[in-house]
């Protein structure tokens, strides 16, 4: 605000010398003075060793640090800023960071962001099993849960889980830095109920019987929680894994109506985000631009006791034929999936 004070007070000095006639050049350079700090648009990860951020104009950075401590190397300016770490950080793990910018006419803009550094271990993984439906017995409330299965060894950092539903923009979890083996099973709780006191397993196996108060845990797998307790999956939804680079991991389509999947158009642009990736096919298996509700995994007789299922036994076809909802009783979070399948009306 000094720095915009002092050029207006210039002004009448300024136009004095210039005489009647003006110079409307000059006018321009004096008045064309903005005052708007730099925008900071978006980050990316480049490596293991670099992060770099994106200012709508060229910035140099005053001063950045990291929350938890973590050794800058060094940084550079521009609107593309890459800060490098002195050390490799490829893990998926959580930093801040607080860094002041400024650019050329001296204004200035300070980030506080939480990213998430480089993971090229994210291992091979499958949505397994879903449950959309909630209810409660003798053994306690049942919540929304979506389990995957692993099939090589890696860490799950960075990693994030959507539900078209809930909204695409952001993620419905983002995964921590956790090592992983091949042939686990996770359950990643959508719906966190209170009184389930419930517990991250972020370690070995020896972690997996953490959380004992639920009844939609297993000591036999790996139990991670949104701790929410709100709706957050449909039963006409959609499902769909993310890696840093946007890359579909693995995904699930599948719908109760014909009407609800049509009234609710962000499955349509889920559908095209997964067919232009491959990752999700029309039911024969051939490859169309925009699958539709004939093209997703029938989930209409799915209840809290009755889980929309991968069938194990077959390749990951990235169709419908993949999926079936279970029989009575037989939803397994945590566990193989029952092979018995619902027959009822």
């Amino acid at each position: 605000m000094k720095k915009i004070m002092a050029v207006l007070f210039a002004v009448p000095v300024l136009l004095a010398g210039m005489g009647s006639c003006g110079d409307d050049a000059s006018l321009n350079q004096i008045f064309n003075v903005s005052a708007s700090a730099p925008v900071f648009l978006s980050y990316k990860v480049a490596s293991g060793r670099q992060i770099d951020f994106h200012f709508s104009t060229p910035v140099e950075v005053v001063e950045a640090v990291l929350d938890p401590y973590t050794e800058i190397e060094g940084f550079s300016g521009g609107e593309t800023v890459s800060l490098m770490f002195a050390d490799e950080h490829s893990t998926g793990e959580q930093l801040i960071v607080d860094m002041l910018v400024q650019d050329a006419g001296g204004n200035t803009l300070s980030l506080l962001l939480p990213f998430r550094t480089r993971n090229d271990r994210i291992p091979k993984l499958l949505i397994n099993e879903v449950r959309t439906e909630t209810g409660t017995s003798a053994a306690g409330k049942k919540g929304e849960f979506v389990e995957l299965k692993t099939l090589t060894a890696g860490n799950l950092g960075a990693a994030r889980l959507f539900i078209s539903r809930a909204g695409t923009s952001q993620p419905v979890y983002e995964f921590p830095p956790v090592e992983v083996a091949a042939g686990e099973y996770i359950v990643l709780h959508i719906r966190t109920y209170a009184e389930e006191n419930p517990v991250d397993e972020l370690g070995g196996p020896e972690t997996f019987g953490l959380t004992t108060s639920t009844a939609n845990a297993h000591p036999a797998a790996r139990d991670l929680w949104t701790n929410v307790n709100v709706e957050q999956l449909r039963m006409t939804d959609a499902i769909y894994l993310l890696d840093q680079e946007d890359k579909v991991l693995d995904a699930v389509m599948f719908y109760k109506t014909a009407e609800e999947w049509t009234k609710n158009k962000v499955l349509t642009q889920t559908a095209e985000m997964l067919a232009k990736q491959g990752e999700w096919l029309a039911r024969n298996g051939e490859l169309v631009k925009t699958p539709t509700e004939n093209d997703a995994a029938a989930n209409t007789r799915a209840t809290a006791t009755r889980t929309l299922c991968r069938d194990e036994t077959v390749p990951d076809s990235n169709t419908a034929a993949d999926w079936y909802i279970t029989g009575t009783s037989n939803a397994s979070p945590g566990l193989p999936n029952s092979t018995n399948r619902f027959s009822g009306s």
